[in-house]
């Protein structure tokens, strides 16, 4: 007998003076998880068992990059399926750890013949390092992949003048940080201190 889903030989021999025989009950790919029937029949006496076939399951997940500045650059996400997905794809699901740092959408598609599919995690602005644990489901496998996100820091400070004659004139100081500033803008602390 043979169907979309599985397929076993149209017939099975039971060995003389044996009371059971083997046979190969073959698959297809699913997009969704689906019970087949499998029907043994002989002398009017037949018996039924189910075969439950699920969809291909993540067997991986990986973030490029695995850290990035808040609010400033995104990681891409890379789910990996078991095998080709069937036609219609395969959906994963996908969630964030803490939705306030990086955000997902709620699922991915792996499409017809493909294996792998991928995604963008959107970083918000912190002003503290933190992560966030980026997870990808599929027929109950489940991937797990940590995102840390970084806040924007100074980098360097110039001044248009290294020496002025004091009180005569003056000089104009510039500060550099990591990325591009968050709405609002970002507020850095000045301090001088004399040297001896």
């Amino acid at each position: 007998f043979r169907s979309a889903i599985a397929s076993v030989p149209a017939t099975v021999t039971v060995a003389a003076g044996a009371s059971t025989a083997t046979f190969t009950v073959t698959t297809s790919a699913v997009n969704t998880a689906t019970d087949v029937l499998i029907t043994a029949a002989a002398n009017g006496g037949s018996a039924n068992a189910t075969l439950a076939v699920t969809a291909p399951g993540v067997s991986a997940l990986s973030l490029s990059p695995t850290t990035v500045i808040g609010g400033n650059a995104n990681s891409t996400g890379t789910v990996t399926i078991e095998t080709a997905a069937p036609a219609g794809g395969v959906v994963v699901d996908l969630t964030s750890s803490n939705t306030a740092l990086a955000t997902v959408p709620a699922t991915v598609t792996v499409a017809q013949g493909q294996t792998t599919a991928t995604f963008t995690i959107t970083t918000k602005y912190t002003a503290a390092s933190a992560t966030s644990i980026i997870t990808a489901s599929s027929s109950g496998m489940t991937r797990s992949a940590t995102l840390t996100v970084t806040p924007i820091i100074v980098t360097g400070v110039s001044l248009s003048l290294s020496s002025v004659r004091g009180g005569v004139a003056n000089s104009t100081g510039t500060v550099t940080i990591t990325g591009n500033a968050p709405t609002g803008g970002l507020t850095v602390a000045l301090s001088s201190a004399n040297s001896a």
